[in-house]
């Protein structure tokens, strides 16, 4: 119980803690940042370029990185949808 109060301490404290970084193993996108504080979704993609989207939910962004295919999750849910 005390190694878990410890962890929230932590979680509390540490800024880097609202940012979360993914790498995919999609034919189309490489890597997903997330920062919960700004809900800014950073994708970068095969081709080597990165786009920011904006306002993104967190629940977005946790579908994204448990799809069977992010970039047809992309293309369904956050092309177009954020800026």
């Amino acid at each position: 119980m005390h190694g878990h109060h410890t962890l929230l301490a932590f979680a509390e404290k540490g800024s880097s803690m609202s940012r979360h970084s993914t790498t995919l193993s999609s034919s189309a996108i490489t890597a997903a940042t997330y920062d919960d504080d700004t809900g800014t979704l950073e994708l970068t993609f095969t081709s080597g370029r990165s786009y920011t989207y904006q306002g993104v939910p967190q629940q977005v962004y946790d579908e994204l990185c448990a799809a069977a295919s992010a970039g047809t999750y992309f293309s369904q849910n956050i092309k177009g949808v954020y800026d």
